[in-house]
């Protein structure tokens, strides 16, 4: 039976339309297919530097390790954490120093080089002192003042009150270095341990010898042998 115009023009459309369709599905693509590329594209896909264009929660908790700002203190500035129970290092300010004979041997001298914590808080020291004799006049003498590491360096926790002290140990013979008689000084200044200022003790120990060579032990608690 003989197709009618409409069912000609309805025909044609029709072929047309699946004509198109073979070759979009040759080509890849399908009814809901979306653009080029959308299929790739999130919400939460990075962006060049690592960041995402996904907003962050306003309640999202910093992740472990991020750094956190310390609270200001008053005035200015920010806290510093302390270990608990840290003792600091003796300033030189808080120390006394005072020296007294030992028993002598042929030729050699001693004597206990004593520093008192003279502050109201506890300090810690650990090491050797640093020495250099003084005249009468205040000048300071030729003085080669050297490490005696017979002992380790331990540390030391000076209460109020509390003592620490270093064997020192000299000669009395002249010897090498020396010009003339060996002198006799009038103090002795004491640097302390991590310290860059003196404090200074009497000296009525007599003459050092050796061009003002001296010993000091390691500091120890307590003031010595007596």
């Amino acid at each position: 039976m003989p197709l009618t115009s409409s069912q000609q023009r309805h025909t044609r459309t029709a072929l047309a339309a699946a004509a198109a369709c073979t070759a979009l599905l040759a080509a890849g693509c399908s009814s809901d297919s979306t653009e080029a590329g959308d299929s790739s594209v999130s919400a939460s896909a990075p962006q060049a530097g690592g960041g995402s264009t996904s907003e962050p929660s306003a309640s999202a908790e910093p992740s472990p390790g991020t750094p956190q700002q310390s609270e200001p203190r008053p005035g200015g500035g920010q806290s510093t954490p302390q270990p608990d129970g840290l003792v600091p290092w003796c300033p030189t300010d808080s120390l006394s120093a005072s020296v007294r004979g030992l028993s002598p041997g042929a030729g050699n001298r001693y004597a206990a080089l004593v520093l008192t914590n003279t502050g109201d808080t506890t300090c810690r020291t650990k090491g050797w002192p640093g020495l250099q004799f003084v005249d009468g006049g205040g000048s300071g003498l030729p003085t080669d003042n050297v490490r005696d590491r017979e002992q380790a360096a331990r540390e030391v926790t000076l209460r109020p009150g509390a003592h620490a002290w270093s064997r020192l140990h000299w000669a009395v013979v002249p010897g090498e270095g020396d010009d003339g008689p060996c002198p006799a000084p009038g103090s002795l200044r004491v640097i302390p341990p991590d310290q860059r200022t003196a404090t200074e003790a009497d000296w009525s120990q007599g003459e050092v010898c050796g061009a003002g060579h001296v010993a000091a032990a390691a500091l120890r608690a307590g003031t010595g042998p007596r």
